[in-house]
């Protein structure tokens, strides 16, 4: 591995407001779920269904963003990367490098805030780091400069068969629940009408948007 050449500690505590803030919307969207059920406005209480979309993303959010955390740090050496989480230490030779995917949030700065870098190993471990990394910058800059053939292989090749299933489950599940929704909605009186009418948008809604991607997913995986 070589001489240590630096040390690049994680702050844990970095995201944690994002943490609160999304674990408190998490909690406002299932209160309106839950009052859905609870109030009878001739069908218009449905329109709750719409916090069932920001439910999705902020529940998981608010897990990883809160959830307890070892503390971790990075080594830079003059021969290859070392990480250390709790009591557990890898370590890897450059060469042993196998894939590296650097995806910028926001701008980016010296220190490497607004850069995510993902590197895969050849022992199939996969490591990543962004800006909660004290100085990512650096080890960004050791990666290009040292596994240069590294950074044109995907780091996860596999990735595009789950997003075309996931996809495509959304994709059928939400046309399905719209359409049966959409078939109902003449047989049904005219006080449950609208409920079916916000049924179709909200599930019509993610399923039109999943089929857009579904064949970003599909175009872009036949170049």
């Amino acid at each position: 591995m070589g001489p240590l050449l630096s040390t690049h500690p994680v702050d844990l505590h970095r995201r944690r407001p994002l943490g609160v803030a999304a674990a408190a919307v998490a909690l406002i969207s299932s209160l309106l779920l839950v009052l859905m059920f609870l109030i009878d406005l001739d069908g218009v209480q449905y329109v709750l269904l719409f916090a069932g979309y920001p439910l999705l993303i902020s529940a998981p959010a608010a897990f990883l963003l809160l959830r307890p955390r070892a503390p971790e740090t990075f080594e830079l050496h003059e021969g290859g990367l070392a990480h250390l989480r709790g009591g557990d230490r890898r370590e890897w030779r450059w060469e042993q490098v196998r894939a590296i995917t650097v995806v910028q949030n926001g701008p980016v700065s010296r220190s490497g805030a607004g850069v995510l870098c993902t590197i895969r190993f050849e022992d199939g471990e996969v490591v990543r780091f962004d800006g909660s990394t004290e100085n990512g910058g650096e080890i960004a800059a050791a990666l290009g400069e040292n596994c240069a053939e590294a950074a044109r292989e995907d780091v996860n090749p596999r990735w595009r068969p789950r997003a075309v299933a996931v996809l495509g489950g959304v994709t059928v599940i939400g046309a399905g629940v719209a359409t049966w929704a959409a078939v109902r909605f003449p047989q049904t009186a005219e006080g449950g009408q609208f409920g079916l009418a916000m049924l179709a948008i909200v599930c019509g809604a993610p399923a039109v948007i999943s089929l857009i991607l579904l064949i970003s997913v599909l175009v872009t995986g036949r170049r």
